[in-house]
């Protein structure tokens, strides 16, 4: 097996970005949601409620970021944040950020017609993946619940095959995408290593409403979840790929060789 692809989503839900290599780091790929929008509540905002987040497309400079909006605005984002200290909400976790700047945060409220603020991760943040997937404290960035997701090429095609319309697989919104033998072998890869990096598979990806929306207009469908839960659906969860813990730090590049601990 071989890595085909790497994505990096700097801001939580917004565009991502393809890269030819990453450095792998506790927490996730470097750069990989490190910030996130919330509301005045601190609850972190998503494609789920608002699906024309998918269309600010993000690049990645030396320093910052800039962010471009559908109708041709762009801010520059600088790592550094300015702002003030605020809470952020994901899912059952509350963790402390900082936000950005007044400024981006009222550059975003406009375009997305509701009040919120663009925080990024303090890096001495430590937020707890679920204990009963960790096996030393992991921590994790804003992303769902999990360092790395990992998708299977293989499994792409098996969905695709079953769907009226293909889709790609910017969809499931994967950080690594690697280039399988079997549809759906991920669900049991367990250890890997990927370069210097050491990973671990601990658990299949539960999917939402997100994968049925198009990230280049930002309509929603219903086709691709409905068509996973026919064959990928245990109790009231729909699987697509994999969540991964980081053992050991490393480089990863496109064309790396995805290679099993053998048992």
């Amino acid at each position: 097996m071989k890595i085909v692809s790497i994505h990096i989503y700097p801001i939580k839900s917004l565009g991502g970005i393809s890269l030819q290599s990453s450095k792998v780091f506790g927490k996730g790929l470097a750069y990989d949601r490190r910030w996130v929008l919330i509301d005045g509540e601190g609850l972190f905002q998503s494609q789920r409620t608002l699906p024309n987040m998918a269309l600010f497309s993000v690049l990645l400079n030396k320093e910052s970021l800039t962010v471009n909006a559908s109708d041709g605005s762009e801010i520059n984002i600088p790592f550094t944040p300015v702002g003030e200290r605020r809470k952020v909400i994901i899912w059952d976790d509350e963790v402390e950020g900082r936000e950005v700047s007044a400024h981006t945060s009222s550059w975003f409220s406009k375009h997305l017609g509701k009040e919120v603020y663009l925080v990024s991760m303090n890096e001495e943040t430590n937020r707890l993946i679920d204990v009963r997937y960790a096996s030393n404290s992991e921590t994790v960035s804003f992303a769902d619940g999990y360092p790395l997701l990992l998708a299977n090429t293989a499994s792409m095609v098996n969905l695709n095959d079953r769907l009226e319309e293909a889709v790609k697989m910017n969809r499931f919104r994967p950080n690594i995408v690697v280039e399988g033998q079997q549809p759906f072998e991920e669900d049991n890869w367990g250890q890997l290593s990927i370069g210097a990096a050491q990973i671990e598979v601990v658990k299949r990806c539960a999917r939402c409403v997100v994968v049925d929306i198009d990230p280049q207009t930002a309509s929603k469908g219903k086709e691709v979840l409905q068509t996973l839960s026919g064959y990928r659906k245990t109790g009231s969860k729909v699987f697509f790929g994999v969540n991964a813990l980081v053992h050991k730090n490393g480089i990863i590049k496109i064309g790396d060789q995805v290679v099993k601990k053998s048992s």
